[in-house]
C-alpha cells in the first residue's frame, strides 16, 4: 500500500508542473519564461517514451511487471534526489 501511495504521488506530480513553473522561473534568474514552460512538454515526452518501452518489455516478457515498476520508481525518485542537489 505504501509503495502504491508513493507511486501515485510521483504520477500525480505531472499535474502540478503548471503550478510550479512560476516558482522555477523566479528561482533561476538566468532562465527565460519559455525555458521554464518547456518542462511540461519534456515530462510528457519522457512519460510517453517510458510507457512505450515498458509496455514492449512486458509484452515480449523480457521483464516482469514488478521489475519494470521498480526501475521506473528508482529512476523517478533518483531524478528527484539528483534535482534536489542543485
Amino acid at each position: 500500500i505504501f509503495s502504491g501511495f508513493i507511486w501515485m504521488l510521483y504520477v500525480g506530480s505531472h499535474f502540478m508542473i503548471g503550478n510550479i513553473v512560476p516558482y522555477i522561473y523566479s528561482y533561476f534568474p538566468d532562465a527565460t519564461e519559455s525555458q521554464s514552460q518547456t518542462i511540461f512538454s519534456m515530462v510528457v515526452f519522457i512519460t510517453i517514451f517510458a510507457n512505450f518501452a515498458g509496455s514492449n518489455l512486458l509484452k515480449k516478457k523480457i521483464l516482469s511487471p514488478r521489475t519494470i515498476i521498480a526501475i521506473g520508481g528508482i529512476v523517478g525518485i533518483g531524478g528527484c534526489y539528483v534535482a534536489s542537489m542543485t
